[in-house]
């Protein structure tokens, strides 16, 4: 059954994580979320570089290390000896996707750990091998890595990329990898 976002946040937020890599001269930020007891998905720009990466939930700091990777496609797995993590309940197939149903990000935009936002599934899109979800749900810097969610709390894809066009305004056309392509 659907949940109200209150319960949608209660359920996916003990599995979305801040994330920062640390590089020569300054700091990345993004997210991710935990698939496993000590696995996370992200996206690979968001460690581009990165001599150290640190999860942050709370006061909570956990060292991280690099398990896959492929920049190509911006699919990077993450993984943490040192917690225990609490993975989402699923994943939904892309091919089982509707344009038009509720969809929710759950990331740190600008570092603002824990941010939820809704909107609805608007397109379903695929470029060079990769599967898009295109959504109205918000996606800013910092949510690269964060997780794009159905009504029922299954992960449908990982923050990506919001489109700009040339008069630098968004229009909502944000985009999460499919994600069931980290399984491809």
């Amino acid at each position: 059954a659907a949940l109200v976002g209150t319960q949608l946040f209660e359920k996916l937020a003990p599995s979305v994580w801040r994330v920062e890599a640390r590089r020569d001269g300054g700091l990345a930020q993004g997210s991710a979320v935990a698939v496993s007891k000590n696995r996370l998905l992200t996206n690979c720009h968001v460690l581009e570089g990165a001599l150290k990466v640190v999860l942050k939930q709370g006061k909570t700091e956990v060292t991280a290390k690099l398990e896959e990777s492929d920049p190509v496609k911006d699919r990077c797995v993450l993984s943490a000896a040192d917690t225990q993590l609490v993975p989402i309940a699923g994943v939904r197939p892309y091919a089982d996707l509707k344009v038009g149903e509720p969809l929710y990000t759950l990331g740190a935009p600008s570092g603002l750990d824990l941010t939820m936002a809704d909107g609805m599934l608007s397109g379903r899109r695929e470029e060079e091998g990769v599967r898009f979800v295109q959504t109205t749900a918000p996606i800013s810097p910092g949510s690269s890595g964060g997780g794009l969610f159905d009504a029922r709390g299954n992960l449908v894809g990982i923050t990506t990329l919001s489109y700009v066009g040339k008069e630098r305004l968004n229009q909502s056309l944000n985009f999460a990898i499919s994600a069931e392509m980290y399984w491809s």
